[in-house]
């Protein structure tokens, strides 16, 4: 059975088969104040590891059943070595068995019988490690402004999810939108309030979307919003939802004046013919162009023009 605590800090989870090594390691590092939960084995270790998320794992190499490099490897089948640390704690020094857990994905070894100093240190050194590395890769895949996935990553995972889409035929839906006007608010009460409105939009689009959507900001107000495994009438509905939100929002400007800004859709949908995501993008920014050559303020879906909006009830066509 797991053992749980409820002390603040670095989560690490001890796989030990032996009951008696497995208690007596948990008791002294939990005496160094760290979150301890313990595995009995390599299945029980995979399972707490898919419903929860650990700072670093210390993985004994032999067990029965499934040994510790069987539970290393799976381990970086879904997560590297900068987001999970492994150290294998082992009785094994022959320089080809580290060398093969090196290569299986161990950031580093420790040997029985187990000093605590060291595993102390080398815990406190790849937690250190890892949070800076996640740090480093946040605020290289996110805005600085808003908070949300950046250009580049939002590209990335465009074209990760247009294969996945392609290979199993599932719908997606891409809609590029951008904020109305947006050089006006600019000009008119400053860039502190424009970056105002920008962090407002950006929080809109998280509460309406799915966890499963992508929210980026493409650059200056324009945004980029993927949606996997949606068609086209599920992607205008979170749209206008949208639309709506964010619509009817108020800032407070120059002079305590109060205004409000709209917003313009492009939306478009995974086809043959735009079967990438360079492809989805050209279609969605030729929506976006078209509503707002119309008017603004609206939802337009490649191929079918202005499908919801303000003053717009063709949605039903679809």
């Amino acid at each position: 059975m797991k053992d749980k605590v409820t002390i603040s800090g670095p989560r690490i989870l001890v796989v030990e088969d032996d009951e008696f090594s497995r208690d007596v390691l948990s008791r002294r590092l939990r005496r160094l104040r760290w979150n301890i939960e313990t595995a009995r084995g390599g299945a029980e270790a995979i399972e707490m590891l898919r419903q929860r998320s650990y700072d670093a794992v210390l993985l004994d190499w032999m067990m029965p059943g499934m040994s510790g490099l069987e539970v290393l490897t799976r381990i970086r089948e879904t997560r590297s070595a900068v987001q999970l640390p492994v150290i294998m704690v082992t009785a094994r020094t022959d320089p080809a068995d580290v060398v093969e857990a090196f290569e299986r994905g161990a950031n580093d070894y420790v040997t029985k019988p187990v000093q605590l100093p060291v595993v102390h240190a080398r815990l406190r050194t790849h937690v250190a490690l890892s949070e800076a590395a996640g740090r480093l890769e946040w605020h290289a895949n996110h805005d600085p402004l808003t908070g949300i996935c950046n250009r580049r990553h939002a590209l990335y995972t465009l074209d990760s999810l247009v294969q996945i889409a392609g290979r199993y035929g599932q719908p997606l839906a891409l809609c590029m939108c951008d904020l109305d006007n947006y050089k006006q608010v600019n000009d008119t009460h400053g860039h502190v309030v424009g970056d105002d409105v920008l962090v407002a939009f950006a929080a809109a689009a998280q509460e309406v979307m799915r966890k499963c959507d992508v929210v980026a900001r493409y650059g200056g107000d324009e945004f980029l919003i993927i949606m996997p495994q949606t068609e086209a009438q599920g992607a205008i509905v979170a749209m206008e939802r949208l639309r709506t939100s964010f619509g009817q929002k108020r800032f407070s400007g120059a002079q305590d004046a109060e205004f409000s800004v709209t917003a313009t859709f492009g939306v478009a949908m995974l086809v043959e013919e735009a079967a990438n995501g360079k492809g989805l993008i050209t279609a969605a920014d030729a929506a976006l162009y078209s509503a707002k050559r119309a008017g603004r303020n609206q939802v337009w879906l490649d191929g079918f023009g202005a499908v919801s909006g303000a003053g717009t009830t063709n949605a039903a066509r679809l």
